[in-house]
């Protein structure tokens, strides 16, 4: 059966070859159905419960996708005339960002204030043209006086801010929708993450060319998929042909053969294309894990042209013909090649069982390419090593050196299994050195604006990662219940006692801050109102006053 099957491969090599191109085209035109989403929904399938809680949390309350503006003047001082002016500026010009439904900096925040019997909600920062020396000690005491913006809008030292841009993007894919409408309702949801970091920098290169002191970042959800997007495309563009350039250049110091490079070159871009566009034709959408499938491909294919390359040379070293040549090297090739080709896509088919579809479609299409760079090189590879490569530049050298490693492998077998065994134990001792550590941040290199800003924050004492917690208390208007309200608070007073935790925000902040102003700013009565009735006056008060955009429909349903 092998020996028919390389008989048919021979007598039929310029038919196959070209019939294998033809497929290869055929396939490749899926490409044009791709796209690359770098959405962090799509880590996650449809019914996980975590993206489910998620998403529900989304559709209760305000949106939680942002950009934010880190802003760190060189004097370290955000509380000064010039610095609140500043960062007024930026807060309005915020305002005009694509998608934003909320911008909140230590100039808006809504401080609150009793007089009389009346509530006075007004911005910490009315008129920047008025600041005074009294009015920006004002400031700094009503701000450095409220726990809910240290370390989330104001360090606490008071010099670093933040102004967070909250966002309504277009909405992930409706999954009962069909698929024309899905890939359209993706379009846009990924679309829209270059528009608004492009236009977060622009408000950053427009202000510190006018104040060149000021130590300004760009960080957020948006920011983080579209790093994703761009270090993709940067990717593409140095390391992927790099990569293929060095495996060149190996090549033709090991082969001597521009007909080899040549033939190797061709499969591995066959290959690689056909699986590319085969994930276009199966609906799959580009992302950052399985774009890994053409290095991955790449490596497989490589092997399995040079297998069959370096037989077919040193048969023509022999003085074999061409057609003696490439039998010999198909005889002892086709049973490895297949053997390895579909053990390797087995391998990685069986990353469908895991929890992650980008994991799922990476298994899938380097199952595809691995099968196909094996079929390339019986069809296509035959038929051009045997038009290009006439005869051998393998020097007796060459040959006599792998002949000699072979003899001493062979004459010194127990000696090297020993030292392969002592090698191996050394190496599995260390696998417990090993940590799981799949922070987003560390996914890039130091130098990457996101990992940059992200740093920066880290090194104010900003936090960098959210958690979300929705808390019900079982019926309508029961979040002014003193009884959960009191509970609310000591379950958050823990949360905020744990070593990880930066800064934590919620209702009880606002309602006990309230309760402080209606009596007289009296510090003592930050604290939970007394009756039900009372803190739900109070919250209709604060509402009604809030200006459009900063209203609570961040924490309250």
């Amino acid at each position: 059966m092998e020996q028919t099957l390389i008989d048919f491969l021979l007598r039929h090599r310029y038919l196959l070859a070209l019939a294998s191109l033809v497929a290869t085209l055929l396939l490749a035109l899926g490409a044009q159905r791709l796209y690359f989403e770098s959405d962090y929904k799509i880590y996650f399938q449809k019914d996980e419960p975590l993206k489910v809680a998620h998403e529900d949390m989304q559709d209760e309350y305000t949106k939680t996708d942002n950009i934010a503006i880190i802003l760190h003047p060189a004097g370290g001082d955000v509380f000064t005339e010039r610095n609140l002016r500043i960062i007024y500026e930026i807060t309005e010009v915020a305002w005009q960002t694509p998608f934003v439904i909320r911008v909140d900096s230590i100039t808006n925040f809504q401080s609150t204030e009793a007089d009389g019997d009346d509530l006075v909600v007004a911005d910490v920062v009315l008129e920047p043209s008025n600041l005074t020396p009294a009015t920006v000690a004002r400031a700094r005491e009503i701000v450095m006086a409220e726990k809910e913006l240290f370390n989330r809008l104001v360090s606490a030292d008071g010099s670093t801010t933040m102004i967070n841009i909250t966002l309504e993007l277009p909405p992930s894919p409706d999954e009962t929708a069909d698929a024309e409408t899905q890939t359209a309702q993706r379009l846009a949801r990924d679309g829209s993450f270059p528009e608004v970091v492009r236009f977060g920098r622009e408000i950053i290169a427009d202000f510190t060319a006018r104040y060149p002191d000021l130590e300004m970042h760009l960080t957020g959800i948006a920011v983080i998929n579209n790093t994703f997007n761009e270090s993709f495309q940067n990717d593409s563009v140095t390391l992927i042909p790099l990569m293929y350039g060095i495996i060149l250049v190996m090549l033709a110091l090991l082969l001597r053969s521009i007909g080899s490079i040549l033939g190797t070159f061709l499969v591995v871009v066959s290959a690689t294309v056909a699986a590319i566009g085969f994930a276009g034709w199966v609906g799959y959408a580009l992302n950052t894990v399985n774009m890994l499938a053409p290095t991955i491909i790449l490596t497989i294919g490589v092997c399995d042209s040079v297998h069959l390359l370096i037989v077919y040379v040193r048969g023509l070293a022999r003085d074999l013909t061409v057609m003696e040549a490439m039998r010999e090297s198909l005889r002892l090739n086709l049973q490895p090649i297949v053997l390895t080709s579909v053990t390797t896509s087995v391998g990685f088919l069986t990353l469908n069982f895991s929890i992650s579809p980008p994991f799922a479609e990476l298994g899938n299409i380097t199952a595809m390419g691995v099968m196909w760079a094996m079929v390339l090189t019986f069809t296509l590879l035959p038929a051009l090593s045997m038009l290009l490569i006439r005869r051998s530049r393998i020097s007796g050298a060459n040959q006599q050196f792998m002949r000699g490693f072979a003899e001493f492998v062979l004459h010194r077998r127990k000696t090297v299994l020993a030292g392969t065994l002592a090698i191996v134990v050394a190496l599995l001792a260390m696998i417990p050195l090993n940590t799981i550590d799949d922070d987003p941040i560390t996914y890039f290199k130091p130098g990457v604006d996101f990992r940059d800003a992200s740093d920066f924050m880290i090194e104010q004492n900003f936090g960098v990662k959210d958690l979300y917690l929705s808390i019900g208390c079982g019926e309508p208007g029961c979040v002014n219940d003193p009884d959960f309200l009191v509970k609310l608070e000591r379950y958050s007073r823990w949360v905020e006692a744990q070593p990880e935790i930066a800064h934590i925000s919620g209702y009880t902040q606002v309602i006990k801050r309230l309760n402080r102003s209606m009596h007289g700013d009296d510090p003592d009565q930050y604290r939970i109102p007394e009756s039900a009735e009372l803190a739900a006056q109070y919250n209709l008060m604060y509402e009604m006053s809030l200006p459009y955009g900063l209203d609570l429909n961040n924490q309250i349903n």
